[in-house]
């Protein structure tokens, strides 16, 4: 039941949400998605990056992640994208050069 209700709310969240591509993220936390926003070329993203001072860009812990591997493979797709700004579930948000910041974390 729980399930069916958890997907059916995704659903309804993912019409809402025009404009945004959605990026499935699987290895980081259960049901971790990063949504792309292409006009204004911004990437949100929760738990996979963390942005948090005075610590540097870094990919989410491997404790905290499902399958660190899978994630990193993942991740890669971001790379794909024309990423200027990136807003963070934890940490400052990154307004310029996104993409150049990607690079340095995603192996």
């Amino acid at each position: 039941m729980a399930e069916a209700l958890q997907n059916s709310l995704q659903g309804h969240l993912a019409e809402k949400a025009q404009g945004f591509q959605a990026i499935p993220l699987p290895g980081a936390g259960e049901n971790e998605t990063a949504y792309f926003h292409h006009a204004s070329r911004s990437l949100i993203i929760g738990d996979a990056l963390i942005n948090l001072s005075p610590d540097p860009l870094m990919l989410l812990p491997a404790k905290y992640c499902t399958n660190p591997d899978l994630l990193k493979n993942n991740l890669k797709r971001l790379l794909e994208l024309p990423v200027q700004r990136i807003f963070f579930a934890h940490g400052a948000p990154i307004l310029q050069d996104g993409f150049g910041r990607l690079k340095t974390v995603i192996p």
